[in-house]
């Protein structure tokens, strides 16, 4: 429109349009009127620039933006304004025989420094209206997207944000060659105005680009488009006690036990639970509405019945009507009160979902236990109940969590009796192997493609109750790769992501050397498991094989049925896949992926930082490979796919990326490719690991964004879009709702990234124009009355939180090989110095034996391996073999005389000490000797005096010292 001048056009666009969209109106608030006397035969919904802000009419500064949304008078019935948006998004509802959500856009141009922020701001607000209404309602955007779908523009970031999300939203654009848009200089024009729809079948008939028009003042031209047709807890617990104190156990088989039990939980449930009426939808009504509801009923009717004439009958009825509006008002306010006050009080994930569907409802129209000498007793049971999940699915004999919660002790008796009988003969109720499978669409995938599904398996809750009571069994002598960080309790999965921070910083620290990342990605990892080799390698890792046993009859003779849209099909044997929700899922997946793990780290293939391996960070079947070296990386994927073959898994090639994390200046990419089985893998920009972007260059930036994005959506997804205050919303329930779930959202990952102030401030500048949202504050209120009216922490805090949390879940963990706090003892001094006296004598052996005992006494080996290999790593006292730590102390001939003696009087004090026994047991091999001489204190749990192991250090030292220089003496001479 770009202004009043334009009016004369417009009106002649409202006697061909039912329905126009306009952007640019140029008026504010106080000016919407003059909208309505250019179109005098339309209604609208129109948003200014000033909507969330109104400016004073005082000095007023030329009109800007503004969008409006305009329909002929005769569909004001079936047109209902949707709220969410902000002041360049509008969009409404038309309840015709196609159902349209339309939605009007004036997106940010590209000519200022945060266009390309805001222009993402605008599209996660458009992705939220989706989000909310495209399940029910066809969807048609409209307007001036100040970007093309053309081949992209070099110098406009906006081209490529906008094709992005058409090819993400699955939108279509009728085809069309003329531009819309020409520059009031006459030199340059482009394609920036659409109608867009995201209908399987397009809906719109015909689309159309005018012509340029002497009428038409604004710098576009219009688009069009036709739009063609398309419990009661005492009765159950006494209803079990009287069914199973009737029933004889040890006369019937094991499945009859089973099954009388999960048929007598069910009756139990269905005479204490209500039965639910079905009525039609609409809103719960009090008695007090109810008898309003009559009345009003009645007025109609004495008005009806009277010739509906204008006296007081109607007066009535009006008022009768008022009368149930003001109560159904003040219910609905008390509803919404108690609703945010449980969001205040208990914030929660299932009060997230409800937020999410409250939002969206009104538009849908269609230690666990251990066993004692092998038996399970009643407090195994008790503890494994606790454990399960309330508030999920019924499995198919229509039992729940709920149901064995509530029930009374003679059930867990009943239960103990059971599982004790499979633990004696090892056989497996039938109604344990059998499960129901509900096929659940992956995000932004195509409906009609059954690849596009992801299978969700409801297994029975009695078996998810046996397993409880196994697992522990199972895994106690199972030694778990320590690079394997999914699905351990205690242990946050984000530390196999800090691992790959670590090894970059490590790299760009150290030296300049490449580092490669490289994701590898299994199709349908947890469903392609082959039976017999997880059995084969859980007898390979479990000791207890009465235990191996049952996990085999309990993986023998599977079955399963489909549920789709209320029905259930046909069983089926399963003879690959762990289960899908079992409890013992995700350690028999562990087991079965361990010996990759174990193998490259026993191979040392892999990055290392210090002495550490870190080659293979792990999070279930999330795997990634570090190296620093080409050719390792490709002996990496060699192993993977040698053992991917062995297991049955198949590796998907096209979600398989390599980065090149640190790149020096002789690196070139376009050399650089390696080998998957038959498939090539070349370097990528990027690939994702654990939910976390990892970029060649700009890492944290590109995370970021992704992340302020995702938060935005949450946000949206939670309540109308805009969140000014004015929503009805308390400023103090909308940040306990950001709080509680968009922040954890916003900030995933970040404590493991290391962000500089410029990324800060980005969050910072997203965190406070949110928290100024809240409390319809302008943008000019000081920073420090945002946060401190809400009594909020500034973003970099709530980061900080995060960091502490972390770095406290990294040194609670057991995971002796990341982190070892046992030898760090603050204010104890090592013996090395406390066995010695302050005599420059022993001052001199301690600094040789400190040099060994940090590594930094040079050998030949160490300057063959700093030259590069220029030099030989030959011992230049013997010249038989590399002179190494091991070589020096034990093995060289050169120094035999002086370590004979020294050696032989350390070996006699150790065996008075621990017996000649604990010498053979403790020192089997060279470098458990080696230990010995360079650091004794971990024989200090054996000795229990710190006397004796003072006496084991200052003969080692002794001989560390007499070594040293012997060896100088013969380097010197020579």
């Amino acid at each position: 429109m770009e202004g009043k001048g334009n009016s004369f056009y417009l009106n002649t666009l409202e006697m061909a349009s039912d329905i126009i969209c306009i952007q640019e109106h140029w008026l504010y608030e106080f000016q919407k009127q003059v909208l309505g006397h250019v179109l005098p035969n339309m209604d609208m919904h129109i948003r200014c620039s000033d909507t969330n802000e109104e400016i004073d009419n005082f000095k007023l500064p030329r009109g800007k933006g503004g969008v409006t949304i305009a329909w002929k008078n005769h569909l004001t019935p079936s047109v209902q304004e949707i709220q969410s948006g902000n002041n360049r998004i509008i969009a409404v509802e038309l309840k015709s025989p196609f159902n349209l959500c339309i939605i009007c856009v004036y997106m940010p141009t590209n000519n200022s420094g945060d266009s390309y922020l805001e222009y993402t701001e605008c599209l996660d607000i458009i992705s939220s209206i989706f989000s909310t209404y495209s399940a029910t309602l066809r969807i048609i955007i409209a307007g001036d997207f100040n970007g093309t779908l053309k081949p992209p523009r070099k110098y406009n970031k906006h081209d490529r944000l906008l094709q992005a999300f058409v090819q993400e939203m699955s939108l279509k654009q009728s085809y069309t060659d003329k531009s819309t848009f020409f520059h009031h200089s006459g030199l340059s024009c482009s394609q920036i105005d659409y109608i867009l729809d995201n209908t399987t079948s397009s809906i719109i008939s015909s689309y159309k680009t005018h012509d340029r028009c002497p009428s038409n003042s604004s710098s576009h031209v219009p688009v069009s488009a036709k739009i063609g047709k398309d419990i009661d807890s005492e009765s159950f617990n006494s209803f079990i006690n009287e069914e199973l104190s009737q029933y004889n156990i040890e006369k019937h088989s094991l499945e009859e036990n089973i099954q009388f039990l999960c048929n007598c939980l069910k009756k139990a449930a269905a005479v204490a639970i209500p039965s639910k009426i079905i009525k039609l939808k609409g809103p719960k009504a009090s008695p007090t509405t109810l008898s309003l509801l009559q009345i009003c009923k009645e007025k109609y009717q004495l008005w009806k019945s009277n010739g509906k004439h204008d006296d007081h009958f109607k007066s009535d009825k009006i008022l009768a009507q008022r009368n149930l509006r003001k109560q159904m008002r003040r219910e609905q306010y008390l509803d919404r009160a108690q609703f945010y006050k449980e969001v205040m009080d208990n914030p929660s994930n299932e009060i997230f979902h409800r937020l999410i569907r409250r939002n969206r409802r009104n538009r849908n129209k269609d230690s666990m236990c251990i066993m004692e000498n092998g038996e399970l007793n009643t407090q195994n049971i008790c503890d494994a109940i606790q454990q399960l999940h309330s508030g999920k699915a019924t499995d198919e004999l229509g039992l729940a969590a709920e149901h064995f919660k509530n029930s009374p002790a003679i059930v867990t008796q009943f239960l103990t009796d059971c599982f004790n009988t499979i633990m004696k003969d090892k056989l497996i109720p039938h109604i344990f192997k059998s499960g129901i499978v509900i096929p659940v669409l992956k995000k932004g995938k195509n409906p009609m493609m059954m690849d596009n599904y992801r299978g969700i398996a409801v297994t029975p809750v009695v078996s998810k109750l046996f397993e409880c009571t196994i697992l522990p069994s199972l895994t106690q002598n199972f030694k778990q790769s320590t690079l394997q960080f999914g699905f351990i309790k205690g242990m946050s999965m984000l530390i196999a992501g800090l691992i790959i921070s670590e090894a970059r910083a490590e790299v760009k620290h150290r030296t300049i050397e490449p580092l490669y990342l490289i994701t590898v990605d299994s199709q349908k990892a947890f469903d392609v498991v082959d039976h017999i080799i997880m059995l084969d390698e859980l007898h390979e890792h479990t000791q207890n094989h009465s235990m191996w046993t049952i996990v085999k009859n309990l993986y023998s003779g599977l079955v399963s049925k489909v549920k789709w849209k209320g029905n259930i099909g046909n069983s089926f044997e399963i003879h690959q896949g762990v289960r899908q929700g079992g409890i013992l899922s995700p350690f028999l997946y562990k087991v079965y992926v361990n010996n990759l793990l174990e193998d490259l780290k026993s191979h040392s293939l892999g990055f290392e930082i210090g002495t550490t391996y870190v080659g293979c960070p792990t999070c279930a079947d999330d795997v990634a490979f570090i190296s620093n070296c080409e050719q390792e990386l490709q002996c990496m994927l060699s192993v993977t796919n040698n053992h991917a073959n062995q297991s049955r898994v198949t590796i998907n090639p096209s979600k398989t990326k390599a980065v090149i994390l640190n790149k020096p200046k002789s690196i070139n990419r376009s050399d650089l490719q390696w080998t998957l089985g038959k498939n090539y893998i070349y370097p990528s920009e990027d690939t994702t690991h654990l939910g976390l972007i990892r970029a060649e260059i700009k890492e944290n930036d590109v995370n970021i964004e992704e992340r302020i994005s995702i938060a935005r959506r949450t946000l949206y997804s939670l309540m109308n879009t805009g969140l000014h205050g004015t929503n009805g919303l308390n400023p103090q329930t909308s940040y306990k709702i950001y709080q509680s779930y968009v922040i954890p959202r916003l900030l995933y990952g970040m404590e493991i990234l290391p962000l500089n102030q410029k990324q800060m401030d980005i969050f910072s500048r997203f965190h406070k124009k949110i928290l100024r949202n809240f409390q319809s504050m302008p943008a000019r209120t000081a920073t420090g009355a945002v946060y401190l009216i809400l009594g909020t922490l500034t973003i970099e805090a709530e980061i900080h939180k995060r960091q502490l949390s972390f770095l406290y879940n990294i040194v609670s963990c057991d995971n002796s090989t990341i982190l070892d706090l046992n030898s760090l003892k603050i204010g104890s001094v090592h013996p090395v110095w406390t066995s010695l006296s302050s005599t420059i004598s022993d001052v001199k052996k301690g600094a040789v034996k400190v040099r060994l005992l940090t590594g930094t006494y040079f050998f030949e080996s160490n300057k063959h391996k700093f030259s590069g290999g220029k030099e030989s790593s030959l011992c230049r006292l013997c010249g038989t073999s590399n002179e190494d730590i091991t070589h020096f102390l034990l093995l060289c001939p050169a120094l035999h005389q002086q370590r004979k003696a020294l050696f032989s009087n350390l070996k006699a004090l150790v065996i008075s000490i621990i017996g000649t026994s604990g010498w053979t047991v403790r020192f089997k091999n060279q470098v458990d000797i080696v230990k010995l001489i360079i650091d004794s204190t971990f024989m200090l749990a054996d000795i229990n005096s710190r006397t004796d192991l003072d006496k084991i250090q200052k003969l080692s030292t002794d001989m560390c010292y007499r070594l040293h220089t012997e060896r100088t003496c013969i380097l010197q001479k020579s």
